[in-house]
């Protein structure tokens, strides 16, 4: 996966980092795939910083 600042709080980017891995190594699914899931959830999470005024979290 490619390196892009991420706005989202340590906790949220260390769960997304989780999920994203849990997609290539259990699951499986074609690189392609999960660099497409990347790039949508760093997308989603630069609209919420824009959107919300301030970078999300978990809790």
């Amino acid at each position: 996966m490619q390196e892009f600042l991420i706005p989202a709080k340590p906790d949220l980017q260390a769960a997304r980092e989780s999920w994203l891995k849990m997609l290539a190594r259990e699951r499986r699914l074609s690189p392609k795939t999960v660099e497409a899931y990347e790039r949508d959830t760093r997308q989603f999470l630069h609209f919420l910083t824009g959107h919300c005024g301030g970078s999300p979290g978990i809790s």
